[in-house]
């Protein structure tokens, strides 16, 4: 039985899922060890967290960091590999595209990786494109600690998209 929790910054589940996501994403990229940051930075800035739930067990995660007043970030979007391809970020990707609307943003971005092809087959369906990052440094602004030859890096390796709500 599936069930969404909306769930705090330092629940157990969702550090867990965030540890999954940084052993993924440097599976997919090992150079990602070396660029000095991990799925934990900055949780606690997060405005919403959805966990979903196969009984008591954690299987997907989805959460959202205000940018402004119009736009939001998509984050920590993860799924336990025996659940992929269920629909499980769709529900949970449409719970804060509903909580955004009706919250008035009118923009959603996000990164993932270039080699996390499924990831960005879901955002594509979803109606993101992608976009040129130089526009739109200032969106991504919490990465702003990282020395400019690490952000040159990371930017070889991202995608960025965009959805308008």
């Amino acid at each position: 039985m599936y069930e969404i929790k909306e769930v705090k910054h330092s629940n157990k589940d969702f550090i867990n899922l965030c540890k999954k996501i940084d052993e993924y994403q440097n599976d997919l990229i090992p150079l990602r060890k070396n660029w000095g940051f991990s799925s934990l930075d900055e949780i606690d800035v997060l405005d919403k967290i959805l966990l979903m739930y196969d009984n008591e067990k954690a299987v997907a995660s989805a959460s959202i960091r205000k940018v402004d007043n119009n736009t939001a970030e998509l984050c920590s979007i993860y799924t336990e590999e025996e659940y992929r391809n269920k629909g499980i970020c769709t529900l949970l990707i449409n719970e804060l595209i509903k909580y955004l609307a009706s919250n008035n943003y009118k923009k959603l971005i996000l990164y993932t990786l270039k080699g996390s092809i499924p990831a960005i087959s879901l955002y594509n369906k979803f109606g993101f494109v992608k976009i040129n990052i130089e526009e739109k440094k200032e969106d991504m602004d919490h990465m702003s600690y990282l020395n400019n030859d690490t952000l040159e890096e990371i930017d070889k390796y991202t995608v960025y998209m965009e959805k308008i709500l």
